[in-house]
């Protein structure tokens, strides 16, 4: 039993000195490991805002002292939880799953309609993701979070169109897949 104890107390402090060992500086990966505590904690309590304003804090350390990949997983948590918010707020699944069972009718082009007016009043969070995605373009070395990065712009942008197209500004889009 003192055996598994001891390998396991061993593992823990190699993962974390490993982690830990992609910054630069100590104090840093300490405020950054305090971002990410308060930006979880503003999440579970829906406090977006905070949440948001932390997960950037957690980025520009991450941009200053570590790997560009934690620092664009960070800028992409601060960007899905202003789109969370946004689906949130608008009710968007359950929205989108009824328009998606509806037949072809005008009622259906009504429903259309409302649900783009409704969404266009929340636009602002997904205009301020899309900012903090669009900061990341360029980032080298973050190939994993590129990959979520491009799905939440794809999200966002398919969201856009879908306004303008059911406000009269467009043509029609289709539904995008789930986005992360």
């Amino acid at each position: 039993m003192k055996r598994i104890v001891v390998l396991t107390v061993m593992f823990v402090v190699f993962a974390v000195s490993l982690y830990a060992s992609a910054w630069k500086s100590y104090s840093d990966y300490q405020a950054y490991l305090g971002a990410k505590k308060e930006a979880q904690a503003g999440e579970e309590e829906g406090n977006t805002l905070n949440a948001v304003a932390a997960f950037k804090k957690a980025g520009e350390l991450a941009k200053k002292s570590a790997t560009s990949e934690i620092y664009a997983w960070q800028l992409n948590n601060a960007a899905y939880a202003l789109i969370t918010h946004f689906q949130k707020l608008t009710d968007y699944r359950a929205k989108i799953d009824k328009l998606a069972g509806m037949q072809a009718s005008p009622e259906k082009m009504a429903f259309q309609r409302e649900i783009a007016e409704f969404f266009n009043l929340q636009m602002a969070l997904l205009a301020e993701a899309k900012t903090i995605l669009e900061s990341l373009e360029g980032t080298e070395n973050a190939e994993a979070p590129m990959e979520k990065v491009k799905s939440n712009l794809e999200f966002v942008t398919w969201v856009k169109e879908f306004v303008a197209d059911n406000t009269g500004e467009g043509t029609e889009t289709k539904k995008p897949a789930d986005k992360e």
